[in-house]
């Protein structure tokens, strides 16, 4: 090739960088707009680059799942003449490619390299180990709040119930909701039986409350230390169910955060009891034979979270609750039933003569001296989630604990965004096999 014909292709190569450039860009916003699914992004990916390159990596890489590998030989298919030099025949094995190729723009090479970028930014956006749902609307109430919801509980299925409040919250009312899980390292699928890995944590250090759903956590320090400045910020917190034991130190009893544990003797009951009001102390009613219903506090039942609440049922029974501080207003009793259904009578017992604590509220000044507001309730299975008046008392709680109480009416909607049921209680009968991902 002449001296001109090697500085034409020089140009057509810069002007082909340029496109793809411009071409990446387009593809990025579309990809916002779209949503896409980062599986669907990759097999395409996958066709493209066995397509243009013929790459042997190509089957493998579309069984084993590299899409890093991936994007970073679609980002390398405008040089695969000069590549065709150095890299061995079986590598690039495409019939016909010979080392006399020049660096070519053509539109499977765009469309290949255009497919790299949109893999990487499905694999960062899409294919992480939690699920973030943007707010609807810019003028909803709660534009503008950010809310990080912790799932990881072994019976209670918070991995179902959280993400179905947080579509609420997001789709109609406007609030962005990040929900984070117990992932299973090996498959990278939802497990809340690992206690030790919930990643995203850092998604704390810009929420303006935290909703949570844990039992027995025993996070790396590194993670803990994300839900430990949260709380030392003075922000807020939901607290459901098993949350009054939500960490167990039981491996790392050296760690500087092993006082959080439920158990904890220099720090009374760890976060439970010290931050939220209880730990874990027994159960009040018959688990699974005896349900719950509320029974508003009366002297309370003007305060914003109960505002448009008018029933209260789950089938989990009430836990018992015999450290609750002065602090701590009740707004809601926990009556024990005698059956399963929300129709069955009050038991005529002592357990009801008092009545335990079902939803209070409390302060909480952290070391740091800044206040939280604090929202605890024993309830808060998926299946008590599937009780409107529970789901309105939850919504309004957000509403409150993020400073937007005159925002809350007493006929918003809490109906579910498409379909919801929920996996009944119980250990070991959380489903199998999903991933973040599958919830969006």
């Amino acid at each position: 090739m002449g001296m001109n014909g090697h500085k034409e292709a020089q140009k057509a190569q810069k002007k082909g960088r340029k496109v793809v450039g411009r071409t990446c860009v387009l593809v990025l916003r579309l990809l916002r707009f779209l949503r896409l699914k980062s599986d669907f992004l990759f097999c395409v990916s996958c066709a493209f680059l066995w397509l243009e390159m013929n790459l042997a990596f190509a089957p493998l890489a579309l069984l084993c799942g590299q899409d890093s590998v991936f994007f970073v030989l679609c980002l390398l298919l405008p040089f695969r003449g000069q590549l065709s030099h150095s890299w061995p025949s079986f590598v690039l094995a495409r019939p016909g490619f010979s080392n006399n190729t020049q660096p070519t723009m053509n539109f499977r090479t765009l469309c290949s390299t255009a497919c790299g970028l949109l893999l990487l930014a499905a694999s960062s956006t899409f294919a992480k180990d939690w699920v973030v749902y943007e707010g609807a609307g810019t003028n909803r109430p709660g534009t503008g709040k950010h809310i990080v919801f912790l799932s990881g509980d072994e019976e209670y299925r918070s991995e179902e119930g959280l993400p179905m409040l947080a579509k609420i919250l997001a789709t109609r009312h406007g609030f962005k909701c990040t929900v984070l899980f117990s992932i299973n390292p090996a498959d990278r699928t939802i497990d809340p039986t690992v206690q030790t890995n919930t990643p995203g944590l850092a998604a704390l250090d810009s929420a303006d409350l935290c909703v949570m759903g844990l039992r027995f956590r025993e996070w790396p320090d590194t993670d803990m230390k994300h839900f430990v400045d949260y709380l030392n910020r003075g922000k807020p917190i939901i607290a459901l169910r098993t949350s009054t034991h939500a960490f167990a130190y039981s491996r790392n009893k050296q760690s500087p955060y092993a006082k959080f544990s439920y158990d904890d003797k220099q720090w009374p009951g760890g976060f439970g009891q010290q931050v939220l009001g209880e730990t874990w102390v027994n159960h009040h009613g018959i688990h699974g034979k005896q349900s719950t219903r509320g029974i508003v506090n009366e002297p309370f039942k003007s305060h914003p979270i109960l505002r448009g609440v008018t029933d209260i049922w789950g089938p989990t029974d009430v836990y018992s609750v015999v450290h609750l501080p002065t602090n701590a207003t009740v707004l809601v009793w926990g009556q024990v039933l005698t059956g399963m259904k929300p129709t069955d009578p009050p038991l005529e017992s002592p357990k009801n003569n008092p009545m335990m604590p079902l939803v209070w509220v409390r302060d909480y000044t952290s070391e740091s001296g800044k206040t939280s507001k604090i929202v605890t309730t024993t309830m808060g299975s998926a299946d008590d989630l599937e009780n409107e008046g529970l789901r309105r008392l939850l919504v309004n709680a957000c509403f409150w604990a993020t400073d937007l109480a005159e925002k809350i009416r007493d006929n918003a909607s809490v109906d579910y965004v498409g379909e919801f049921k929920a996996t009944p209680f119980g250990f070991g009968k959380y489903q199998r096999g999903v991933k973040p991902a599958d919830l969006e």
